[in-house]
């Protein structure tokens, strides 16, 4: 869902019984009736994320500050908890892993783990810059793509488990089911599935560059809706297409497992 405000374009993001809305700063909402705000943080530069919501209520996005580019933790009643500063702009929306801490990219290609508490716990150097959002696993294990064609695993301590790499840019978040499987595409189109220890289990050509990451997944007996030129089902051989609006037509592949 889309918003116009003052001229401008906002997202709207539904988490839980709120919804918050970015576009100079972050707008609480409740989705009871009208849309009224329940709070404004006004972070100065704007904020260049989807916002993540970790379990406690903490919500996490990447903007800019009067000190630059920022991580910023804000409490559910809008006041800010910390800022961490980083090294470029965050596209990449943060993601929380089971221990509370916070994962993101910056366009330096510096990916950063930061604890609950605002303060640094790692950080690693991809060759680029990083636009893909993370997937942590139960494990604390880190999956994520970058603009160097690679899509990296690192383990929960930051260091390299593997990397794999692709003929082009992965803006492509990842999906990680619970037994280690590993779903994301790239900007050379191909959906790439992955075992657990980074070797393939099979690919598929979408015919354009995959941008968009993959949706209602829990695994690869079932894989659907992965968006911008494809979406797969991964059940049954069929191999179909349908029109889709806007962009052009919708590829769907069903095939059985391990194909």
């Amino acid at each position: 869902m889309n918003l116009q405000l003052s001229g401008g374009r906002a997202t709207l993001r539904r988490v839980a019984h709120a919804a918050f809305i970015f576009l100079a700063g972050l707008v609480a909402v409740g989705l009871q009736g009208a849309l009224e705000s329940q709070w404004e943080l006004n972070l100065g530069g704007g904020v260049g994320t989807a916002p993540a919501l970790a379990p406690d209520g903490t919500i996490y996005a990447g903007g800019a500050t009067g000190e630059g580019a920022t991580l910023v933790a804000v409490r559910p009643d809008g006041t800010v908890r910390w800022t961490f500063p980083v090294g470029g702009v965050l596209v990449a929306t943060p993601a929380v892993g089971s221990d509370s801490r916070v994962h993101v990219g910056d366009y330096t290609g510096t990916f950063w783990a930061v604890n609950a508490d605002g303060t640094e716990s790692w950080r690693f150097a991809a060759a680029d810059r990083i636009f893909s959002s993370a997937a942590v696993d139960e494990e604390g294990q880190v999956f994520f793509g970058a603009n160097d064609g690679r899509l990296y695993a690192l383990n929960t301590g930051g260091s390299l488990r593997w990397s794999v790499l692709t003929g082009g840019e992965i803006w492509s978040s990842p999906a990680v089911a619970a037994d280690g499987t590993i779903l994301f595409g790239s900007a050379d189109g191909w959906v790439y599935c992955l075992r657990p220890d980074g070797s393939e289990r099979w690919r598929f050509a979408t015919g354009g560059a995959v941008r968009s990451s993959p949706g209602g997944w829990r695994g690869r007996n079932d894989l659907r809706d992965v968006g911008e030129r494809q979406a797969l089902r991964h059940k049954r051989r069929r191999n179909r297409s349908l029109d889709g609006p806007g962009t052009g037509r919708i590829r769907i592949l069903v095939t059985r497992a391990g194909r």
